[in-house]
């Protein structure tokens, strides 16, 4: 059996898929809050500028967690940190820790109820491992237990198809929809078998087992379900739902002289991958070693969406990477072979596009550093925390540097403070929170590094995002600007219907934060998202009247905010034309023929035009005249052409092109009665040129007899669209 065994100098102990064919491949990344210690001597350290850090934030604390040189970190959604022993220490069981995010200790699993620092904690706060090998019994190393506090809630065996053969569980990861995802693997009587599974966090009770002979590996979960790699070196990829069905199947590895190294899964199901060539020299003359020629590509239930191949030879050197809605950034080391150079750090999108790249280190005179990383946040940012050693070992800290994805742009920087340096110290566990990052610092009790002296620290930090007053930049003593303070009114296109999971509280609004409006909040540092008041399905009186239940979105929603907000965004019209109920129309019959099309076009050329001017007067003399109001269009949804519409027999051409349309016509009624009204107008009516619907790739649900409410609203790639079209509005002014 395959044991994770992590030991003092050593950062790669899990256990690996068992292959038929007797290869390993090299081991997965785990995620960003999910790292392991390894707690050898430090590396010899590369050279860090100075940089004038900010000040950590308050709510920045320390707790001992004593322990052996190994443990796993990880947050949960409250903000808080469990902390788990690898090895226990000085002949002590492994133990766990817990603490809120104050720094208040919790009730733990019990020393010894948990092992091979295998684990994750739930939604609901339950932490979720492996029972600890040998068992009483010697008949128990696959049960997967569930502790809520200090009191078993659960536990469940995985085992083999070959009389119940235990499968030994060695990676567990949560789901979008609350449960526990993981995998096991065992050499049986009947030879090697893997298996990926699912349990219900609630009761214990096993969703799914699929068992395969061949190498079977899950990599990954996100809101539609999970990931899992097949065949030996991951050469291909399934996407399972959370019910453990397959539907759809991608290959990732081509050919033989190929190699998957590392794979990522985003929240929306993309698919990184990082490749390497076997043979080096086959295919790069000047890439002579092996494992080189690395390249960056992504992937989705459709296929490859992109690949970015380096220009430079790099020998398996993707240090860290954590995937996020927008990419994924990449955190290289030592990035050629034939000359020497600084780390560095790249940023891709889901079509493997190069947003930036840029060096993260430079030569200092007094500063170097060890164990960098890297982690993607929900707010758009890349943090890359490091472990600063000052003035030859005699000082240490952590540093944490906080990058724009999009530009590299240098937004924050902030450090601990002088950590006391000490003999054979690090800080490379990392756990990250949306204000604070969380790190454990390991320092030898004695010269030998026989025993160790851990703590856990929580820093604290403002940042770009966070509670003002906002960060400077490092090379300027310039403040930024405060942000502007937004308002996000509207319908459904606005509220980001579509894209779970909603906010709790929100209702049949469907306000989530997949929506463009928050996707601009999150990922411009000038805006500053103050109120999400759109709600699916609302018409222009969701304006002036309640609405399921929320107050008016203008006279008492817009109104009650203060300080008033210094830009406000809204869509509206959609659901006064009606135009879900036209495309479910269109699906059924034929809606050209009906004059259905033709009636939504005579209402958007009469009524409409008033009830829009109206409602963009409404708001604009709700708030102060220095404050903009920007109306975000609707997108056209189907392709201009016929020749690029596939896949939907129900879609005639002559209803495309009357769809269309009215699309157009909506369009060219809103900037009217926006200008009209003295407010701002942005048309997005093309920015999902390409990917309509019934086009090859579409960012948008499509059109069904069950679509419900997502018909026709755009999926997270068509928010994003919608995102960056409109920051360009902004910051056009």
């Amino acid at each position: 059996m395959f044991e994770h065994t992590v030991t003092a100098g050593t950062t790669d102990g899990w256990r690996r898929p068992v292959r038929a064919r007797g290869r390993w491949r090299i081991a997965g990344i785990l995620a960003a809050a999910f790292l392991v210690l390894g707690a050898g001597p430090p590396a010899a350290p590369a050279a860090q500028a100075d940089a004038p850090p900010s000040q950590a934030a308050p709510g920045s604390w320390q707790r001992p967690v004593p322990g052996a040189a190994s443990a796993r970190l990880e947050t949960d959604p409250k903000g808080g940190v469990t902390v788990q022993d690898c090895d226990g220490s000085a002949g002590t069981a492994p133990a766990t820790r817990r603490f809120d995010a104050t720094g208040t200790a919790l009730p733990g699993a019990p020393a010894g109820a948990l092992a091979m620092c295998v684990g994750t904690v739930t939604g609901s706060g339950l932490t979720v491992g492996i029972r600890p090998r040998p068992h009483p019994d010697n008949r128990d190393p696959s049960t997967v237990v569930a502790y809520r506090g200090a009191d078993l809630l659960w536990s469940r065996p995985i085992t083999s198809t070959c009389n119940n053969a235990p499968l030994g569980v060695w990676k567990l990861m949560n789901g979008a929809d609350g449960n526990v995802y993981g995998t096991a693997s065992a050499y049986t009587p009947c030879g090697p078998q893997n298996a990926v599974f699912g349990i219900s966090a609630t009761t214990g009770a096993l969703l799914f087992i699929n068992r395969s002979a061949t190498a079977y590996e899950l990599v990954g979960t996100h809101r539609r379900g999970l990931v899992a790699t097949y065949g030996d070196d991951s050469e291909g990829v399934r996407f399972l739902d959370y019910r453990g069905h397959e539907y759809a199947r991608v290959k990732v590895v081509g050919s033989a002289k190929e190699m998957a190294q590392r794979l990522a899964v985003n929240p929306d199901g993309h698919v990184f991958a990082y490749l390497t060539d076997r043979t080096g020299t086959t295919t790069r003359p000047d890439c002579a070693a092996y494992y080189a020629v690395n390249r960056i590509e992504v992937f989705n239930t459709s296929g490859r969406t992109g690949r970015y191949t380096f220009p430079y030879c790099t020998v398996a050197n993707v240090n860290e990477w954590s995937a996020a809605s927008w990419g994924m950034p990449v955190l290289l080391s030592g990035s050629r072979t034939d000359v020497p150079d600084p780390d560095r750090v790249m940023a891709f999108d889901t079509k493997a596009h190069r947003l930036f790249s840029r060096t993260v280190l430079e030569r200092g005179e007094d500063r170097s550093y060890g164990a960098l990383s890297v982690h993607a946040d929900s707010r758009g940012r890349i943090l890359l925390p490091s472990n600063m050693v000052y003035d030859g070992y005699t000082r240490v800290s952590l540093h944490v540097d906080v990058l724009s994805h999009s530009t590299g742009a240098l937004l924050d920087s902030f450090d601990s403070g002088d950590l006391d340096g000490a003999l054979g110290q690090h800080t490379n566990v990392y756990g990250f929170a949306e204000d604070r990052v969380y790190f454990i610092k390991s320092v030898c009790a004695d010269q030998a590094c026989t025993t160790w002296r851990r703590t856990l620290f929580s820093l604290g930090h403002t940042g770009v995002g966070m509670d003002e007053p906002r960060a400077t930049l490092l090379k300027s003593a310039r403040a930024l600007p405060a942000p502007v303070r937004m308002a996000a009114l509207g319908d459904s296109y606005s509220s980001g219907e579509g894209n779970p999971p909603f906010d709790a509280g929100s209702g049949t609004c469907h306000r989530t934060a997949q929506a463009w409006p928050r996707l601009v909040g999150a990922e411009d540092p000038g805006v500053h998202l103050v109120g999400h008041f759109a709600c699916s399905g609302a018409k222009a009186s969701a304006f002036t009247e309640s609405f399921k239940g929320e107050p008016a979105q203008v006279t008492k929603q817009l109104n009650g905010l203060s300080p008033a907000p210094g830009l406000v965004t809204l869509t509206i019209g959609g659901n006064d034309v009606g135009f879900s109920r036209i495309l479910t129309h269109c699906f059924v019959s034929d809606c050209v023929a009906d004059r259905t099309i033709a009636h939504a076009e005579s209402y958007v050329a009469g009524p409409l035009p008033g009830l829009l001017r109206s409602s963009y007067a409404l708001v604009r003399s709700t708030v102060p005249r220095t404050s903009r109001v920007l109306v975000v269009g609707y997108p056209r949804l189907f392709p201009d052409k016929q020749e690029e519409t596939t896949r939907c027999g129900w879609l005639t051409p002559a209803e495309r092109t009357g769809l269309n349309r009215l699309a157009a016509k909506l369009d060219a009624a809103s900037r009217t009665a926006a200008g009209t009204a003295k407010v701002s107008y942005l048309s997005v009516n093309g920015v999902l040129d390409g990917h309509e619907l019934c086009s090859t790739e579409p960012w948008v649900y499509d059109v069904g007899r069950n679509g419900g409410d997502n018909r026709g609203h755009p999926l997270p790639d068509g928010q994003r669209a919608i995102a960056k079209a409109v920051r360009g509005a902004i910051a056009a002014g």
